[in-house]
């Protein structure tokens, strides 16, 4: 099989995109479509006359590997060496945004934000939950040629649940579970249901 391009996707050639930042380290993403459906049944019947769907509901995990805030860096000013394309805002759920600004206005402005800036840690922090803001979290495959192509996007996630663990022998690793409102493959598009035609 010489000369064969990778054709599946797979964790190797796989990129996890969340809030338009490509998230470093992360692993073992899982995403679920959940359609619970009532079975329509006529009077005197004892077979289903229908399916009928109640809800639609996505919801996922990923985990991240984690490395901390201005850690390349410091390791730089040191001599050392960080792998290529690793981000100096860490890759902590403060650091999913394109809006970040590490001055001393920036991180006030950051701070207060405006609700609709997608700032995955808002999800995480009781004084912004009522600001409602969502992000997108999308996955795509790597080419051999550096082109990216799209396989799948979480539109309007949320975080509802974050786990951290570290033990003495392994590296530190956090668990994000979401829910979104909509999932889009590269095959299909989601649209709302409340639209009419």
């Amino acid at each position: 099989m010489a000369n064969v391009a990778p054709f599946f996707i797979t964790g190797a050639n796989c990129k996890l995109k969340i809030n338009g930042v490509t998230l470093a380290y992360a692993t073992d993403l899982s995403y679920n479509v959940s359609i619970p459906h009532a079975r329509a049944r006529s009077l005197g019947s004892y077979e289903t006359n229908s399916f009928e769907p109640l809800s639609y509901d996505v919801s996922g995990s990923f985990t991240v590997v984690r490395y901390v805030d201005d850690l390349k860096s410091r390791l730089e000013n040191l001599g050392l060496g960080t792998p290529n394309n690793v981000s100096n805002l860490g890759n902590g759920v403060g650091g999913w945004t394109t809006l970040r600004d590490n001055s001393a206005g920036g991180i006030l402005l950051s701070g207060l934000g405006n609700g609709v800036d997608g700032r995955a840690d808002r999800s995480l922090n009781p004084a912004s939950f009522q600001d409602g803001v969502t992000f997108d979290i999308e996955i795509y495959q790597k080419m051999p040629n550096g082109d990216s192509l799209g396989v799948a996007r979480m539109r309007n996630a949320r975080i509802t649940s974050m786990n951290s663990s570290i033990s003495k022998r392994s590296n530190m690793t956090q668990t994000f579970q979401f829910i979104a409102q909509f999932l889009d493959e590269d095959s299909f598009l989601a649209d709302a249901s409340s639209i009419s035609t």
